[in-house]
């Protein structure tokens, strides 16, 4: 049965990777802004491999940035969609101390509104697909 899961977790990864590679490349919605960029759905993929396991969220957060990199975003781009790679081996190990001192201040004053509005959308589509596959 142990296999039949790791081989069931392996076919997933595989692929929320490909989509992470994809959806940079074919998204309609591009917004370059160096060295941010706004690509609709681009964490989609990732979100959905941190209800996984660290482990999986990191390998999409590289896809991912593989797809940017595909995609003929600057590298400033694509390496910065490579950092999701932090946030996906830190899900849901930090305390929610944390979250209420410093990550919210931080998004807020050095990210700003524009990634967090992205980040809602893009988890909330990562919902919807997490919640049509559960049930299946």
């Amino acid at each position: 049965m142990k296999t039949k899961t790791r081989t069931r977790t392996l076919t997933i990864a595989a692929l929320l990777i490909a989509i992470g590679i994809l959806i940079p490349m074919v998204s309609p919605l591009k917004i370059i802004l160096e060295p941010a960029s706004f690509t609709l759905a681009s964490h989609v993929a990732t979100f959905i491999a941190m209800f996984i396991s660290p482990t999986v969220a990191i390998a999409v957060a590289i896809g991912t940035a593989f797809g940017f990199l595909l995609g003929g975003f600057p590298i400033v781009i694509s390496l910065r969609a490579m950092s999701h790679v932090i946030f996906a081996y830190f899900a849901g190990n930090l305390s929610a101390n944390y979250y209420d001192q410093g990550l919210l201040f931080s998004v807020m004053g050095l990210v700003g509104l524009g990634t967090i509005i992205h980040s809602m959308v893009d988890l909330e589509l990562a919902r919807i697909v997490w919640r049509a596959v559960e049930k299946n």
